[in-house]
């Protein structure tokens, strides 16, 4: 970074230009830096269009936050729809982000420019797929779980008390809802099981709550195998066997915090603006001025797992590397700070939050490492099965026609039974 007329100029260090033709640094040319996406606080994905370049929608918080604070002054009618947005150099169309991740090519129109499927190409891809034919073929195939087979370790199999829902009222709602996604997406036979595909389970949580569940298969193994997805990252899933109870309010027990397992992956660097003058969070007005950053930093985004197998997502300085872990306070700087939260909260008890910070050494990211995610997550420990959605077929097998040398070796088995019967009958007339 320099510094020009009194402002800070970013560099260009990687040729990634600003699609922003009213960039407040240097306009529609101006090639930036790593950057933050300033609609949903994490990293914007640069496009690699046809004729090579890169392109980003905002080249920082001060772009973004500039051109909106200048478009609100403005009467809908004369504010400007075309700041931001990012056409492909080949087709002209503009480019649509699939996923917010650095250096991801877009889906539709990149290097590839690829346009949107049609429906007819999607039905296409459905025929090709033969989805109706593989679920008529796996219907036939299918063998029903034995009853008396043992359920998988960890689970238990049992009645529970009271009745599931009448199956003919699940049936009909996930038809509906089958049915109503198949009338306007071609392929959602593939992307959805029908209801042919569809078991049906009753599950008990740790909680002590009893769920409906719906899942694709008869095995108990799959239990232990899924997850719900991450309620905060829906882009992703929960390890494995973890899942969110839907039995209502829960109460939320206090946890001790966590530590880092592993520092998983630095998914790039982001220049923040300098914190409001005016205190963030609830933040005391005395801590914010010691804690406040009054200008513009760089920092990096960071990927950890905790102890408990949760992932979370940091910020760090952009010099950090994980050899040099996280900080903790010494034990005569802890002695100290029980007593100042002692005496700052009395006669109230000192906080839960601070309590459990105090308790692991007052640790940088001491709010990250107290896992949102432990208190919420929910795993089975019974279940019951209930059936398919809709009962198989049964398939009638044709009996099998029997060669020529079966027959014969069949009429000497009988022949020789005849004749032992005979010399039986025989031996008791002497």
């Amino acid at each position: 970074m320099v510094h020009s007329g009194g402002r800070t100029v970013v560099q260009a260090v990687c040729g990634i230009r600003c699609a922003n033709p009213k960039c407040i640094w240097s306009g529609p040319d101006h090639l930036c830096d790593y950057n933050a996406d300033a609609e949903n606080g994490r990293f914007a994905p640069w496009v690699t269009l046809a004729d090579g370049s890169k392109v980003i929608k905002y080249c920082s918080m001060q772009c973004w936050s500039s051109y909106r604070r200048d478009q609100m002054k403005l009467p809908q009618s004369q504010q400007d729809p075309d700041i931001g947005v990012i056409l492909c150099s080949q087709c002209g169309r503009e480019v649509q982000m699939n996923i917010a991740k650095r250096g991801t090519r877009d889906c539709r129109c990149s290097v590839g420019c690829l346009p949107p499927m049609s429906d007819e190409q999607k039905r296409q891809i459905a025929t090709l797929f033969e989805a109706d034919r593989i679920r008529e073929r796996r219907w036939a195939e299918r063998e029903p779980r034995r009853a008396d087979a043992p359920p998988p370790p960890g689970l238990v199999r049992r009645k529970f008390p009271g009745s599931p829902r009448p199956k003919q009222d699940v049936l009909q709602e996930y038809r509906g809802w089958y049915d109503a996604g198949a009338a306007k997406e071609p392929m959602w036979s593939v992307w959805y099981s029908g209801p042919e595909d569809v078991f049906r389970w009753r599950w008990e949580f740790d909680c002590g709550c009893v769920e409906e569940r719906l899942t694709c298969s008869d095995d108990p193994q799959l239990i232990l195998d899924g997850s719900d997805r991450d309620p905060y990252r829906s882009r992703q899933w929960l390890p494995h066997g973890q899942y969110r109870c839907g039995g209502g309010e829960h109460p939320r027990p206090s946890l001790p915090l966590r530590d880092i397992a592993s520092w998983d992956e630095c998914s790039g660097r982001r220049l923040l603006p300098p914190d409001p003058v005016k205190p963030q969070h609830g933040i005391p007005s005395n801590v914010w001025a010691i804690t406040r950053h009054g200008d513009q930093r760089w920092v990096a985004d960071w990927k950890a797992t905790l102890t408990c197998g949760h992932q979370i997502e940091v910020q760090r300085n952009v010099d950090w590397t994980p050899e040099q872990g996280l900080k903790r306070s010494t034990p005569a700087r802890l002695k100290e700070m029980r007593l100042e939260l002692a005496k700052a909260y009395a006669p109230e008890p000192i906080p839960d939050h601070d309590r459990k910070l105090l308790d692991a050494g007052w640790p940088e990211l001491g709010s990250y490492l107290d896992c949102r995610l432990c208190p919420i997550v929910r795993t089975v420990v019974a279940y019951e099965p209930l059936g398919w959605l809709v009962a198989p077929v049964k398939q009638v097998r044709a009996r099998r026609q029997k060669s020529r040398r079966e027959v014969l070796q069949e009429r000497i088995r009988r022949t020789e039974r005849e004749l032992k019967q005979l010399r039986k009958e025989l031996g008791d007339e002497l």
